[in-house]
């Protein structure tokens, strides 16, 4: 739903999926319409989380998102590189293949293992992922280590920019180097794709962002989530 320029997508199925239920775009011109916002997850027993960029980030929205108890849930970052700054990945015995949409099942199961999903949101979130996991632009890749499959990513290229995603390794293959081969072969797949540069989100101050930057990205800006803390348990 559209509220000026803002816009909320809703999941009343996958209502603690943050990725479906959330309001971007929000600017300052359309903060009379937050309780609105809320007023339309709350309906549905969801809490609604707000993407915010810092050019849209004013004192007059954050006071307004503070009236409503909507407040700072975390922090991510938004990095980029040009195309050229790569820094090689030291030597390690993981190898990167691609990933075809015949074997989307293993990429999946790597995804939700990786990211800890809870199983009983597993069906569900695995079946809208499907999708979106096989959009055109989109190449998927499987992280080998000892023979056997440890970690996946995707790099997605629109225009010149190339888009470094869906990235998850399992926790006891953490620390041998999978995301650092992933990102140096989505990186130069994405140079032979003529991108120009790269980017990526990540929690801030956490793992993927050392690696990223290891690599040669660097951050642009960071990018705050919102909660609506609000609405009773």
């Amino acid at each position: 739903r559209r509220f000026g320029h803002a816009t909320a997508t809703l999941s009343a199925k996958l209502a603690i999926v943050e990725w479906y239920n959330r309001v971007v775009g929000l600017e300052l011109q359309d903060a009379a319409a937050i309780p609105e916002m809320l007023a339309f997850f709350r309906a549905r027993g969801i809490r609604a989380r707000f993407e915010i960029g810092p050019a849209e980030l004013t004192n007059a929205l954050a006071l307004q998102l503070a009236i409503e108890r909507v407040g700072v849930e975390r922090i991510e970052t938004a990095l980029y590189a040009p195309i050229d700054a790569l820094v090689a990945p030291r030597a390690s015995s993981v190898s990167i293949r691609p990933s075809p949409f015949e074997e989307i099942d293993l990429f999946l199961d790597l995804w939700a293992r990786g990211f800890a999903l809870p199983g009983f949101l597993w069906a569900d979130v695995k079946r809208l992922r499907e999708a979106w996991f096989s959009v055109p632009g989109l190449e998927r890749y499987l992280a080998i280590l000892d023979g056997e499959p440890v970690a996946c990513g995707a790099l997605y290229v629109r225009g010149d920019v190339g888009y470094l995603c869906v990235s998850a390794t399992l926790p006891e293959a953490r620390g041998r180097g999978a995301q650092a081969a992933l990102i140096a072969r989505r990186w130069r797949d994405a140079a032979a794709a003529g991108c120009r540069y790269v980017v990526s989100t990540t929690p801030f101050g956490g793992t993927s962002q050392a690696n990223m930057e290891r690599a040669g990205m660097r951050s642009a800006h960071s990018i705050c989530i919102w909660l609506d803390y609000g609405m009773a348990l």
